[in-house]
């Protein structure tokens, strides 16, 4: 039997952030979005493709963004998400988040990505990283 935490009570400001996870695999992206709205979320979009995910920084200007390096299908697709974020203006200074399974870390991905979030990891432990971005202003 499978027991789950708590919800956390996060405060009303950052429930109502807009968060941009591209996520691959549908049992992940299910895991997020069932996660993040038992604990109150209302604004966590996934999207399963590289494409969707660009149209969707566009559409919705995220406040935070997080994604893999890697995704089977796409290749370096996390990659390619944060270079076009990091060089348009309107969207430069929304924090990045690598969520990564590498142990070892490229110099490039550091100027990248703000934060480097290491998976597996428990939907609370993403709250609480989440929460420490906007508490910073932003930047970690």
């Amino acid at each position: 039997m499978i027991m789950l935490a708590p919800p956390l009570r996060p405060d009303r400001d950052l429930l109502s952030k807009v968060i941009l996870w591209p996520e691959d695999d549908p049992s992940i992206a299910t895991i997020l979005r069932v996660g993040f709205t038992d604990h109150g979320f209302r604004n966590l979009f996934v999207s399963t493709t590289h494409l969707g995910s660009l149209c969707l920084v566009s559409r919705l200007n995220p406040d935070i963004i997080l994604t893999d390096m890697e995704k089977p299908r796409y290749g370096r697709s996390g990659e390619l998400l944060a270079r076009y974020v990091r060089q348009s203006p309107a969207f430069a200074q929304t924090p990045l988040v690598l969520c990564s399974g590498y142990t070892l870390i490229e110099p490039a991905w550091e100027e990248l990505f703000d934060i480097v979030f290491p998976k597996p990891f428990d939907v609370r432990d993403a709250i609480a990283m989440i929460r420490r971005v906007f508490e910073t202003n932003g930047r970690p």
